[in-house]
């Protein structure tokens, strides 16, 4: 008798409300940004804080980064040990997402706030004669997707998080902005790419099934673990089920 295919347990992908809605909604809105983005960024520029506060935002800024990974590691490894393969989906999103968001930015080449011209957009050719300088590059912010990513992972681990990491996330987009290292409309764009494809790694539970298919392309005996972390999420009260309403 075949094996029935356990990826076949995940309910049907909400593709509109999890990857249409957050694109259709903030690419207009990117777009828009375009023709604000100037004096926005003056204004906020100009209100940026200074001292401990700046510091703090510089901190803050960093939520979703490979310190914030390894934090939330060890923290569920301490506490609840059993969900620690559900890492692999955050792992797995973060490190994938950066090559993919990096590389638009490197396509977008659109120049920092710094030089002071919200209309640069430059494409590939002067990061690539600087030897792939991604810093130079605003759109997106890959700290916005990376925030997002970090935000979609966690409300799905425990959904009481949600109020904290969202209000992280925005913060991270105001610091990005009032530190001056993007233009508002780069972190909106952030936003909507960030929040389609975490949607798409973690409530798809990609990096468990990726490393189920590694796992099982040299060890064919091997037994996949995804059904036995899709089961555990399931029970878990506090957890979101794909297809679902949180």
């Amino acid at each position: 008798m075949t094996r029935k295919d356990p990826v076949r347990m995940l309910p049907p992908f909400p593709w509109l409300r999890a990857v249409v809605l957050p694109l259709a909604i903030t690419l207009p809105l990117t777009i828009l940004c375009l023709f604000l983005d100037k004096p926005l960024s003056e204004y906020l520029r100009s209100v940026s804080p200074r001292g401990d506060i700046r510091r703090e935002l510089e901190t803050i800024q960093q939520f979703g980064s490979v310190t914030t990974i390894l934090l939330v590691f060890i923290l569920i490894a301490l506490l609840q040990r059993d969900r620690l393969r559900r890492m692999l989906d955050w792992i797995f999103a973060a490190l994938v997402g950066g090559l993919i968001f990096n590389g638009l930015k490197l396509l977008i080449g659109r120049g920092r706030p710094a030089l002071d011209d919200p209309w640069l957009f430059q494409g590939p050719g002067p990061a690539i004669e600087q030897g792939i300088n991604y810093s130079a590059m605003s759109m997106p912010s890959t700290h916005t997707t990376h925030a997002v990513i970090g935000a979609v992972f966690l409300s799905a681990f425990d959904r009481r998080l949600s109020p904290l990491v969202w209000t992280l996330v925005a913060l991270v987009m105001f610091a990005r902005i009032t530190l001056g290292a993007h233009w508002p409309s780069d972190t909106i764009l952030g936003l909507g790419l960030g929040l389609a494809w975490a949607n798409l790694c973690i409530h798809r539970y990609w990096g468990v099934r990726s490393l189920d298919a590694v796992w099982k392309l040299f060890v064919p005996r091997a037994s996949p673990k995804f059904q036995e972390v899709y089961e555990r999420e399931r029970r878990n009260r506090h957890t979101f089920i794909a297809g679902r309403t949180p």
